[in-house]
């Protein structure tokens, strides 16, 4: 029995880290996934905003890893035949968007760089995380990392995609 007391908290911490690992690997592949959303978006729309364009193709996905803390007063996007996309409008004020090279610059290439704010999902490990990943005095977030009650951190990718083709005027 005492054993079992004094393991079990261990292997409880263990298992929880393992799987909080597990869940950030996922998100960072997501994000991944939004960098190319966003450059493409850049790439292939030509005239509108291309960082408000960029921003809203990774804020979309990125809303099915956003969590239930949020900044709140966004609206939701909603998708015709399908109603408001849950969480959409706090993935929107989670998510950045930079457009390093733009479609009308002179590069052969576009790219983007997209930061989103992680919600750390469980208890006790998520307060561990957030420690070990605290930002350094070379790279702070961007704000507090805690948003409401849980802590965040910052995961962030870049993109660069080819023009493939060339612009007829």
């Amino acid at each position: 029995m005492v054993e079992f007391v004094i393991a079990f908290p261990v292997l409880l911490l263990l298992t929880l880290g393992i799987l909080q690992l597990a869940f950030l690997y996922s998100a960072q592949q997501v994000v991944h996934y939004a960098s190319y959303s966003a450059a493409r978006r850049v790439l292939v729309a030509e005239n509108i905003d291309s960082k408000e364009s960029a921003t809203y193709a990774a804020s979309f996905v990125c809303s099915g890893i956003t969590g239930m803390s949020g900044y709140g007063g966004t609206a939701d996007y909603d998708l015709p035949g399908w109603g408001a996309l849950q969480n959409s409008g706090a993935s929107r004020e989670k998510t950045r968007v930079t457009v390093l090279k733009d479609y009308d610059d002179d590069d052969d290439y576009v790219e983007v760089e997209v930061e989103h704010d992680y919600e750390l999902a469980f208890p006790v490990v998520n307060e561990l995380f957030a420690a070990w990943f605290a930002p350094t005095d070379e790279e702070p977030f961007h704000e507090d990392a805690r948003i409401g009650d849980a802590p965040h951190i910052t995961l962030k990718q870049r993109c660069k995609l080819p023009k493939n083709f060339s612009k007829v005027e």
